[in-house]
């Protein structure tokens, strides 16, 4: 997922708020920064160059311990509207081999 969200943001540039949304992103926001280092330099991004909200999908929120987690809901969350980020899931159990 580093490597994902970093050539994106080299791609894209500086946005304004981006908002991340994973099943994990409590447990894969923490060190986030500190793993960008270890990139190589033209991946590294300046962390004051871009704004990165956090938020855990709906459907996963639940399965949360509710203690600290608030900050991640998209009930909470300024400007994603009534987001679930569960969209790209809902299709999955669907797919036919």
């Amino acid at each position: 997922m580093d490597y994902l969200v970093l050539s994106t943001l080299r791609v894209l540039g500086v946005l304004p708020p981006l908002v991340l949304s994973y099943d994990v992103i409590c447990q894969w926001c923490i060190n986030f920064w500190k793993r960008v280092l270890e990139f190589p330099e033209p991946l590294q991004i300046e962390q004051d160059k871009v704004n990165i909200r956090y938020a855990i999908p709906m459907y996963h929120f639940r399965a949360h311990k509710e203690k600290g987690h608030n900050q991640y809901s998209l009930h909470l969350l300024e400007g994603v509207g009534r987001s679930c980020c569960e969209g790209i899931e809902r299709n999955w159990p669907k797919h036919e081999e």
